[in-house]
């Protein structure tokens, strides 16, 4: 199976010209083809002769003879991690849970009605093993979760800051969207509210953004040396300091393309891409950042006005404007 570059007098420019009619190869830069196909010719999943490129002898070991069926299948299966304890099967999550599974901070998954500890990930397998989580007391709605959009997050925000009482709702949903909004009775609808908690020395930003815009703000913050950062699909917690004031006068300072340039992608998680074997490792970096990353939501996150509430001892909370 081979690619002809030059035949009968057509030159590789042409080959170029063929492809950038496609939207995918429109976008690629003639520097990131050269990347490319320098990779594959250096995986030998190329071979070139100097005037054609063919498959080399990792390339048919990957796509030939019955293999070629993932090169040419268009729908695949999504990618779903089977969840166990023990031998006991618990449901599924999306892969997206565990792009930054740490031993220091492991994933808290919420399946089953409660919490639960990864212990370890067999990524070809997709199989994700847990323990009991013994994390106690936080809601269930308000769980760690992962994968929400950002526009659902948003939603669910508008949803507790707002009074509405839809007529379709259950009485018993009333009930419940009632004493959601009573719990986060701290957020402002046009404003993130940010708690700052001196009995758990830490800052709680509810940016209520989802999972992956929160992931990339958190790696920034690392690198500015707020080492312990955690989050969900609603918040980021800044652990060990209180100090509000100089924490949000760096983020002031950051811009989308910082926070992109900061956001880590574990090698397990591109490994996971569709022919990930023919891409350069920053290369495909790059592709699942621009899947995963928004820049003008990031940039509209970045510049939200904030509300920050200092909660003491034994008293009710006090606000401060910003």
């Amino acid at each position: 199976m081979a690619l002809a570059l030059q035949e009968q007098g057509i030159g590789i420019q042409d080959w170029r010209r063929w492809i950038a009619r496609l939207p995918a190869f429109s976008q690629i830069s003639d520097s990131d083809v050269n990347n490319v196909i320098a990779h594959l010719l250096e995986q030998t999943i190329l071979f070139s002769d100097g005037a054609r490129l063919s498959f080399g002898d990792q390339g048919e070991a990957l796509y030939g003879r019955r293999h070629f069926l993932e090169l040419v299948s268009v729908f695949t299966s999504p990618p779903l991690f089977k969840v166990l304890h023990g031998r006991k099967e618990l449901g599924t999550v999306h892969q997206i849970a565990f792009l930054r599974h740490r031993p220091d901070q492991p994933t808290i998954l919420s399946l089953g009605g409660r919490s639960w500890a990864v212990t370890s990930l067999e990524w070809p397998k997709r199989i994700a093993y847990v323990v009991p989580a013994d994390e106690k007391g936080k809601s269930q709605w308000l769980s760690t979760q992962f994968g929400l959009s950002f526009k659902v997050c948003r939603g669910i925000h508008d949803l507790l800051t707002e009074d509405t009482v839809s007529d379709r709702w259950s009485s018993r949903a009333q009930e419940r969207i009632s004493s959601l909004r009573s719990e986060h009775s701290f957020l402002d609808l046009t404003a993130d509210a940010v708690l700052v908690v001196p009995g758990a020395n830490e800052i709680r930003w509810f940016t209520f953004a989802g999972n992956i815009l929160n992931l990339a703000i958190a790696d920034t913050l690392r690198q500015h040396g707020y080492t312990d950062v955690r989050v969900s699909d609603f918040w980021i917690c800044i652990k060990d300091t209180t100090d509000y004031q100089p924490l949000f006068e760096k983020i002031a300072g950051f811009n989308a393309e910082a926070v992109r340039a900061a956001f880590r992608v574990p090698e397990e998680y591109l490994k996971q891409l569709k022919f990930s074997e023919c891409l350069p490792q920053p290369f495909a970096a790059e592709i699942v950042k621009d899947r995963l990353l928004e820049p003008a939501r990031l940039e509209a996150l970045l510049r939200k006005c904030c509300k920050f509430v200092v909660m003491p001892n034994s008293s009710s909370p006090q606000t401060d404007q910003e």
